[in-house]
């Protein structure tokens, strides 16, 4: 559970963008607005994490900044729409199954938040990244897809489960753990096609909006996250106002006046 004086202020859907996901899979509002863009409000919000904030890795599933913040960075080819269904996000369509192989076409023109180009290549390495890492079970099923112009193609072996069931492939390439990143993607710098662009200082990590994201820019002109020695350290913050957004409470000593939990 998470605390914000936020939703007195602006929409809950505005509040709970704020949270930049916060391990809750809100998605920065990503998950629930549509799969090509969002309708940016403004604003800033501060929050502190008592976890590591020096690298964000999409493809490490054991990072802590990666399960938080994630989803306000890397987009992935599907996504979860508004009722809960997958959607087509960085992918142009849903698969094309033919014989025994499945095409998916990458939208054009996608960049980076640092203005990198992001076309099928970087999806398709990007998928070998993520099977490296902590998506080797969850891509077992999942050939090693071909590049073709603006396609991949997944050539499976004859009778392969995916294809009697392509909504199996979509989730497998829906999952955050195989976000898509541009070429030389580094965790000290992370950069992809998400709604913010993350700017990694000692005491912690700026999202700012990103201009240039796939599916449209973050609600929040920018968010400031600290690194919290204790979980204390950030209640106490929130309660004192120094902070937005607190975790597991609504304060340290007492609730902060007109603070919701979501």
């Amino acid at each position: 559970m998470c605390a914000s004086p936020l939703a007195g202020r602006v929409s809950r859907r505005a509040s709970l963008t704020a949270a930049a996901g916060l391990g809750l899979g809100l998605g920065l509002g990503a998950r629930s607005a549509s799969a090509r863009g969002r309708v940016a409000q403004g604003g800033r919000a501060s929050l502190r994490v008592p976890w590591p904030l020096a690298a964000l890795d999409p493809h490490d599933g054991a990072s802590f900044a990666a399960a938080l913040f994630a989803d306000a960075l890397f987009d992935t080819l599907y996504s979860r729409d508004a009722r809960g269904g997958f959607a087509p996000s960085l992918a142009e369509a849903e698969p094309e199954i033919v014989g025994n192989e499945a095409r998916v076409v990458v939208r054009g023109g996608l960049r980076s938040a640092r203005g990198r180009p992001v076309g099928a290549r970087e999806c398709a390495a990007s998928i070998a990244r993520a099977r490296a890492g902590h998506a080797r079970g969850w891509l077992s099923g999942v050939p090693a897809p071909r590049v073709s112009g603006d396609a991949l193609r997944f050539v499976f072996a004859p009778g392969a489960p995916l294809l009697r069931d392509p909504t199996a492939l979509v989730r497998a390439l829906a999952s955050p753990l195989v976000a898509v990143v541009p070429a030389g993607f580094s965790p000290e710098a992370p950069d992809g096609t998400g709604p913010f662009r993350a700017t990694l200082r000692p005491d912690g990590l700026t999202l700012t909006r990103n201009p240039s994201a796939a599916r449209g820019p973050a609600f929040l002109d920018e968010l400031v996250v600290r690194r919290a020695a204790d979980l204390k350290d950030s209640l106490r913050a929130f309660e004192s106002g120094a902070d937005d957004l607190g975790w597991l409470g609504l304060g340290l000593y007492e609730p902060r006046a007109g603070a919701r939990p979501f």
